[in-house]
């Protein structure tokens, strides 16, 4: 139990890490770059998040899990490393690919193929993250700092050489720059630390590991449609102030979401390996008091925070916030009744139907809007989303009912 405590707390930080920090940069983003180039970086970031998901195929999901019944087996780590290793190599190309074919459809200002270049140097170390190996081994202390100190020299850099539009450029660099270095140090840390060694996969073990890890990859996919992809629509369809607008009010939502992220993580591997439902139980409450607590706040304050962060330029983007604050409450509670609290009763397979179920959703709604409304904005993508959030939580809510509660 206090090895759960203590990697729920780690996993915090790098969740802080990697998003409130960068939240402290958009202020003076917003401000510097103008909402145009705003909006420009957020479409690209993304589309860095949504392409990662094709190079990771799934495995960042599935590992945990494995890794968490191998922690003391060497062998078996440098195997499963070796492994990955090899499928991400192959798939980062398509990764690559699929990114600056998307990237080429931005509907914005006119952008330089540098832009989108550099943002492929951090699509490659995002692709390469190690998190899955420390987390599966419970064991984040030196993944969580390394996290702290590249972000926050990253956000230094910012502040220093990215001083206007004409800089966007300069910015790409430096994000991508950070991934690539976390990648880059991580596997260094790892193989001194779980004394990995390189061994030669076999055709049949990396086929049984993309076999398995399939279906996690496929409800990846539909879980990014409603997750990652609002900016990446509005970039082709929309426009660079719905972007920003929709950007700016999604980091407020994702700075939130942050702090239910640990809790999922952590319990993942634990209940994997002890199935200890009552303090399953005992997180749901408290995911429950936050998320409201959060969302009553967002309601009474959020367009006073907009204007403070963004400048009173964003201050249209208040509309799709409150949207945001309704969808943290149902996605707090769907993130850990679903894979902490159905995986370790073999319903894996129900979470990952449930956001393919919520993809589908998404992709007829976007084709509705698309086809038949004018005007795309970030408010209209914004409720999709909730519909698309309702049906999960609802679809987890019933198996976790049915045989969690009233086993």
């Amino acid at each position: 139990m206090s090895n759960l405590k203590k990697n729920i707390s780690l996993l915090g930080l790098i969740q802080i890490v990697q998003f409130v920090i960068p939240l402290f940069q958009l202020p003076y983003l917003s401000r510097v770059v103008g909402i145009d180039s705003f909006g420009l970086y957020m479409f690209a970031v993304s589309l860095l998040y949504a392409a990662t998901i094709i190079g990771d195929f799934g495995l960042g999901v599935y590992l945990p899990q494995k890794v968490a019944l191998n922690q003391n087996n060497k062998d078996e780590l440098s195997k499963i490393f070796c492994g990955t290793s090899c499928i991400k190599f192959v798939l980062c190309f398509p990764a690559i690919g699929i990114y600056m074919y998307i990237s080429s459809l931005y509907n914005g200002s006119e952008v330089s193929g540098l832009f989108f270049l550099l943002m492929i140097l951090g699509l490659c170390g995002n692709i390469f993250s190690l998190a899955w190996l420390f987390q599966g081994c419970e064991d984040l202390k030196y993944y969580a700092y390394l996290n702290l100190i590249v972000k926050f020299l990253g956000m230094g850099a910012v502040f220093l050489f990215v001083k206007s539009p004409l800089d966007i450029e300069v910015l790409a660099f430096v994000f991508s720059l950070q991934f690539f270095f976390i990648a880059i140090i991580s596997h260094l840390i790892a193989f001194r630390r779980y004394n990995l060694s390189i061994i030669r996969p076999d055709f049949l073990y990396l086929k049984d590991l993309i076999r398995i890890s399939a279906g996690y990859f496929v409800s990846r996919v539909f879980v990014s449609l409603y997750t990652v992809c609002g900016s990446v629509y509005l970039g082709v369809y929309g426009s660079a102030q719905q972007i920003a607008f929709y950007g700016a009010a999604e980091q407020l939502y994702k700075a939130g979401q942050q702090v239910f992220f640990p809790f999922s993580q952590a319990l993942y591997p634990y209940m994997v390996r002890t199935k200890n439902y009552m303090v399953l139980y005992k997180v749901i409450m408290i995911c429950l008091c936050i998320a409201c607590s959060g969302a009553l706040f967002g309601f009474f304050a959020g367009k006073e925070i907009l204007n403070i962060i963004f400048g009173l330029e964003f201050e249209k983007a208040f509309q799709v916030l409150n949207v945001f604050m309704i969808i943290i409450i149902i996605s707090s509670i769907s993130l850990i009744i679903g894979y902490p609290a159905l995986s370790p009763l073999g319903l894996g397979s129900k979470v990952n139907i449930s956001v393919v179920g919520g993809g589908l959703i998404q992709l007829i709604m976007l084709g509705v809007i698309t086809f038949s409304i004018e005007e795309k904005t970030a408010v209209i993508v914004a409720l999709s989303i909730l519909i698309c959030e309702l049906f999960v939580f609802m679809f987890r809510g019933y198996f976790f009912v049915k045989k969690v509660l009233l086993k």
